[in-house]
């Protein structure tokens, strides 16, 4: 479903370098859909790296989203 997925240190966000690296990959005419995770690093990383794809001429549409787990769910 993902062409590129792009990961930090363990329980850190990677960096907006390399976040625009894998930008500057996915790059199509049509343009890239930004998939990121609702996490502040995560959301700063993505919001710097598209300024700079941006910059760049890149097409950019980005989504958030959430954990795929609902935390606070009781199971019987």
């Amino acid at each position: 479903m993902l062409d590129i997925s792009v990961v930090g240190d363990i329980f850190a966000a990677p960096g907006p370098p390399k976040v625009f690296e894998a930008l500057k990959r996915a790059n199509r005419d049509a343009g890239v859909l930004f998939v990121v995770l609702n996490h502040a690093g995560d959301v700063l990383s993505a919001n710097t790296a598209m300024e700079m794809a941006k910059k760049e001429g890149f097409r950019v549409k980005m989504i958030l989203t959430h954990e795929d787990i609902a935390p606070g769910i009781d199971a019987p």
